[in-house]
């Protein structure tokens, strides 16, 4: 009984100086940041064609009364930033270059977001297809148009 009272009293006082020791101010914290890795599975599924039909419909609908104003912010910005020291030509390359992609990618965006109303499990090549399907050309002349008149007037 006096072994087993030894040895109690023995690993109590070991766990009492560890406590305190680790508790010292002069103890080193030592943090680990565990960043597991989530993977998303997202099922596929093709989008049936009257369903596509709908989703290029309602597309083109949105480029005819599309609101430049909306972007011309952030598109500004993007010029803002790319045409320092360059002459007129430059410039517009510049606007041109920046207006394709910015709207590129809004499109992508939007026509995921309404196939994504129709279609939950949308496939990524019936984005590509409808976005094949549209055509941007005189939209983005105007928008290009109007990013350089407002460049040209607020330099």
């Amino acid at each position: 009984m006096k072994i087993v009272k030894g040895i109690l009293w023995s690993a109590s006082l070991v766990l009492v100086s560890m406590l305190l020791l680790g508790c010292s101010k002069e103890s080193k914290k030592i943090e680990v940041e565990l960043n597991p890795t989530t993977e998303t599975v997202r099922f596929e599924e093709e989008t049936p064609p009257n369903l596509m039909d709908q989703v290029l419909s309602t597309i083109v609908s949105e480029m005819r009364v599309f609101d430049v104003n909306v972007h011309h912010e952030s598109l500004q910005a993007l010029i803002q930033e790319a045409v320092l020291d360059k002459s007129e030509d430059e410039i517009k390359a510049v606007i041109s270059e920046k207006v394709s992609e910015h709207m590129d990618a809004y499109f992508y965006d939007r026509i995921g977001e309404v196939l994504e109303l129709y279609n939950p499990n949308y496939a990524q090549s019936d984005v590509e297809t409808i976005f094949n399907k549209t055509s941007r050309t005189a939209l983005y002349e105007l928008i290009e148009l109007y990013e350089w008149t407002f460049y040209k007037n607020n330099r």
